[in-house]
């Protein structure tokens, strides 16, 4: 009888679902003779992301876990756009898998990951909503720099980012986008600030915004 192989190290690794995430599971424990553990970060795409945990434990991962970092890529979106700059999930799944891995006591971090999972989120999706009737209005209001309040209603970054896209049937991105270009560049140093938009039929204009 062949003695079953014991690993001897542990690793974390991102897996989007993707089959080539899903394939590198068995080839990394082969390889490296280590137990694996997935990361799935929720960052508001489309797909199901239970199926995707459960596939990672069919393909041989020890755990997987699906981390909802939602809020905090929002915010990555929010500070990149202000940056002029364009949004990227590597950063904050290298922050989750530094995280998970001190958690899980693993002695290898790899990302697997897939940047083309961006496309997907509701940062820039519509959900898809019937066109307006008529123009309707679209309040927001920031405070240094990041949004906290849509027509007066506090709420979170991603119940914000969400309400945008009900609201504008639009991706939230083209948006903020707009507001960012109407406020002005200095605008997240501002104390607060609000911009307002008119929306129609999948367009929009700003018809007002002040900072102070």
């Amino acid at each position: 009888m062949t003695p079953t192989r014991r690993a001897t190290r542990r690793i974390v690794i991102a897996c989007s679902g993707s089959a080539d995430s899903l394939a590198a599971i068995p080839r990394l424990a082969a390889e490296l003779e280590a137990d694996v553990v997935t990361v799935t970060l929720d960052i508001g795409q489309a797909r199901e992301l239970e199926g995707v945990r459960q596939a990672a434990l069919a393909a041989g991962a020890v755990r997987a876990h699906v981390v909802d970092a939602r809020d905090e890529f929002a915010r990555d979106c929010i500070v990149a756009l202000s940056r002029d700059q364009k949004p990227s999930v590597r950063a904050l799944v290298a922050r989750t898998l530094d995280e998970v891995a001190g958690i899980e006591g693993a002695t290898a971090v790899m990302d697997t990951g897939n940047e083309d999972d961006l496309k997907a989120t509701l940062w820039e999706r519509s959900p898809g909503t019937p066109e307006l009737n008529e123009p309707a209005r679209l309040e927001i209001a920031f405070e240094r720099g990041l949004p906290v309040a849509v027509n007066g209603v506090p709420m979170t970054l991603t119940e914000l980012i969400e309400s945008v896209a009900t609201i504008a049937d639009a991706p939230p991105s083209a948006i903020f986008q707009a507001a960012h270009q109407a406020l002005g560049a200095d605008a997240s140093h501002a104390s607060d600030a609000t911009v307002c938009l008119e929306l129609f039929k999948g367009q929009h204009r700003v018809l007002s915004a002040h900072r102070s």
